[in-house]
């Protein structure tokens, strides 16, 4: 670890000061950048709200060897777990290592390790670009994700998400908003229930809705068609102030 964290400052000297806890607190309000928007209250939530989730240890059982395989969208995994979209690497952390090289890494490795990766969408347009040949390489074995643009870009972007041989696409509506885009002359925006539906209807496949952060949300992704929803608010970098993640999902103690 001390090599990765010794390269690491390295490649993202000037950019990220790979803190000993990734909190948030030395990059609030770095965005674009490596940190979260505004006081980075929304970043530092989603830490403290994973944190406070506790293991239950039990140890009265026949279980030799537990089993953590899962099945997601009709994906067999090793593990139930997906890596995150995450694009724009190249600038957002110094260019140190480029985006192609990246998400070659991110999804070569994943397969490597029984999972998936999953690619991200912005501009400059090499940040899809890069993520659908990485995909295409893999034999469809990734999840492309496509930002909220308006319709012409973003169903151009949904057919050749699909092109890539990939059966499960995703969009990341928690980018509405993301001053990284705003800044590039760029906006995207939310969707109603009726834009929901018909972006469902062009994806052939299984359709991921990435930025749901309320029951309203889930029963309104519900009823537009979409398979599965990803609770995120886009890493605290779009809504300062957000609750935490994981604190969404919490189940209720009341009755």
């Amino acid at each position: 670890m001390k090599e990765i964290l010794e390269n690491a400052r390295k490649l993202m000297k000037g950019y990220c000061r790979v803190c000993p806890v990734c909190d948030g607190r030395a990059c609030a309000g770095e965005v674009p950048g490596m940190g979260g928007l505004g006081t980075a209250s929304a970043f530092k939530a989603n830490l403290a709200a994973l944190a406070a989730y506790r293991f239950n240890m039990r140890l009265v059982h026949d279980v030799k060897k537990p089993q953590i395989r899962t099945t997601i969208l009709g994906k067999s995994l090793s593990l139930p777990v997906l890596a995150a979209p995450i694009g724009g690497v190249s600038f957002n952390m110094g260019g140190g290592v480029s985006e192609a090289a990246y998400i070659e890494a991110l999804i070569q490795g994943s397969l490597a390790k029984g999972t998936l990766g999953c690619t991200g969408d912005g501009v400059p347009e090499f940040i899809h670009q890069t993520g659908f040949q990485a995909i295409q390489a893999a034999g469809g074995m990734g999840i492309p994700f496509i930002k909220p643009w308006e319709d012409d870009e973003l169903f151009d972007k949904l057919e050749r998400a699909q092109a890539t041989g990939a059966d499960i696409i995703g969009m990341d509506l928690d980018a509405a908003g993301l001053v990284t885009l705003r800044k590039m002359g760029r906006p995207v925006s939310p969707k109603s229930v009726t834009e929901l539906k018909r972006i469902r209807a062009a994806v052939s496949g299984k359709f991921i809705l990435k930025g749901v952060m309320t029951v309203a949300d889930a029963l309104l992704a519900a009823e537009a068609g979409v398979d599965a929803i990803v609770v995120s608010n886009h890493g605290g970098r779009v809504l300062d102030f957000a609750r935490g993640a994981a604190r969404c999902c919490r189940r209720s103690t009341r009755r």
